[in-house]
């Protein structure tokens, strides 16, 4: 008995090592970074017709997709666990490293989206790819309209430095404007919100009627192409709306140090796009 399952177990090790399975190793921490690894990815699983091994620190970002085989946690694989890092990978046919720092990305040729999609050589896709089920879109009964504007961890009273973040006090005060001026919607803030998985606020996006931002991970979310929402992007460098922003999106700039805040701009943009949806 023994024997034979000893048997099994080399049989198991030889298909690992012999077959076609492929990993992506995600080098990033940052949340709109790993969204937009998601269209490459799904160009990978068309081209390839076969799914791919994610490991990354968010896993459950990408668990439920068709293009995932398995999400492993990072952690499962970081230097200081159990098992050697070299003995796992080795069981991958070929093992590719996500980052977005490459050369056309860095020098302006290519969006981010379109980064990932020339370290895993296939078609190029301006937009991330995640599907969702009918099922879990329900967040909330009534409409809303989700804001991001600053980073919930930061306290920024003052401005001390160009950040592509609202102040304390800026993000204060739009959220009160956005607030009284659509009074048939909640407005609320994506960073306040509670959830126990990634996947939980891809849901959240897109159930939202639409969105005000600056460069977070919001508008990469909401620019997922299965359940696609146009929103508004506040920006404080044109540059950066080539490199990381999104056509269909209205994008709105100041080259000054802070992002773009022109409220009655902001306003007059956001009725339109609610009366036209």
């Amino acid at each position: 008995m023994q024997k034979q399952e000893t048997i099994q177990i080399q049989e198991l090790d030889k298909q690992e090592e012999d077959g076609s399975v492929d990993a992506v190793y995600i080098l990033t921490g940052a949340l709109g970074d790993q969204v937009c690894v998601s269209g490459a990815l799904n160009q990978y699983y068309l081209k390839f017709k076969k799914q791919i091994y994610i490991i990354t620190d968010k896993p459950s970002l990408f668990s439920h997709q068709d293009y995932c085989k398995e999400a492993i946690d990072i952690n499962f694989l970081s230097a200081d666990g159990e098992d050697e890092q070299s003995f796992i990978f080795k069981k991958f046919k070929k093992i590719y490293p996500l980052y977005w720092q490459t050369e056309n990305h860095l020098k302006g040729f290519n969006t981010i989206v379109e980064n990932y999609c020339d370290l895993l050589n296939v078609k190029k896709t301006k937009y991330p790819f995640f599907k969702i089920n009918e099922k879990d879109l329900i967040y909330n009964d009534k409409p809303f309209i989700l804001v991001s504007l600053k980073r919930p961890e930061d306290n920024n009273f003052f401005i001390r430095k160009k950040s592509k973040y609202f102040t304390n006090k800026s993000n204060d005060h739009l959220v009160k404007i956005l607030q009284n001026n659509f009074k048939n919607f909640e407005i609320v803030d994506i960073g306040k919100i509670k959830i126990s998985n990634f996947y939980e606020i891809l849901s959240i996006v897109a159930k939202c009627k639409t969105f005000v931002s600056v460069d977070t991970s919001l508008q990469h979310l909401a620019a997922n192409e299965f359940c696609q929402k146009k929103g508004i992007v506040l920006w404080n460098n044109k540059t950066n709306i080539k490199l990381y922003g999104y056509e269909h999106n209205i994008n709105l700039f100041s080259d000054f140090v802070h992002p773009y805040n022109n409220y009655d701009i902001i306003l007059k943009n956001l009725k339109e796009i609610i009366q036209k949806d």
